[in-house]
């Protein structure tokens, strides 16, 4: 992976899959968020 071309993925990409991801992994419950 260089640094010098950094992966950018769009908010509405990333967001899902810290979601689904954190969810299942930390078992937090992402609807009592804001």
């Amino acid at each position: 992976m260089e640094s010098s071309h950094p992966i950018v993925l769009p908010e509405d990409l990333i967001v899902p899959l810290i979601l689904d991801r954190g969810d299942r992994a930390l078992g937090i419950d992402w609807v009592n968020f804001p």
